[in-house]
């Protein structure tokens, strides 16, 4: 053996000693205290058991929540018929489609927008009357007892309607 290796053995040999040496120290010096540690990691164990437990039944419940979805998944698609660019649906009596490529095209197309009317009164029709004798808004509010902002609301309405068709 060289030197080096000599050294290096004893050097080993001496960390060891003195990690004996300390373990044994601090065993000693803990005897009085085993009861509040045997306590505590008795508490450790039964807390890491408690979360294991519960990590187990979370993750079973959600695995269950996956398979069921996968397999309703299949049971619609076991119902859908697909060639190329179309797509129906079975329906549950077993003899008609939906054709979902029809309901796809269709919802594409924007829905027409009603505007809101207000509601059927004599009085817009004689609001109407008086603007088709050239009467100002002013003039018909009062002489129909409606308020001004109303009544341009609603002719400034007409107007727009009668410009979109």
């Amino acid at each position: 053996m060289q030197a080096t290796q000599k050294i290096f053995i004893g050097f080993i040999a001496f960390c060891a000693t003195l990690g004996a040496a300390i373990g044994i120290l601090i065993y000693v010096s803990m005897v009085p205290f085993h009861d509040i540690i045997g306590k505590f990691a008795a508490g450790l164990l039964i807390t890491a058991l408690v979360c294991a437990a519960v990590l187990c039944a979370v993750f079973t419940y959600a695995e269950a929540g996956i398979l069921l979805a996968r397999r309703r998944r299949a049971r619609r698609h076991d119902r859908l018929v697909v060639h190329g660019d179309v797509a129906a649906y079975l329906l549950p009596d077993g003899k008609t489609f939906e054709h979902l490529s029809a309901q796809h095209e269709q919802a594409k197309i924007p829905a027409q927008v009603v505007p809101a009317l207000p509601s059927p009164d004599i009085r817009w029709d004689a609001v109407l009357d008086l603007r088709k004798n050239k009467h100002g808004m002013h003039a018909i509010a009062d002489m129909t007892q409606i308020p001004y902002n109303k009544v341009r609301a609603f002719l400034n309405q007409v107007e727009e309607n009668k410009n979109e068709t």
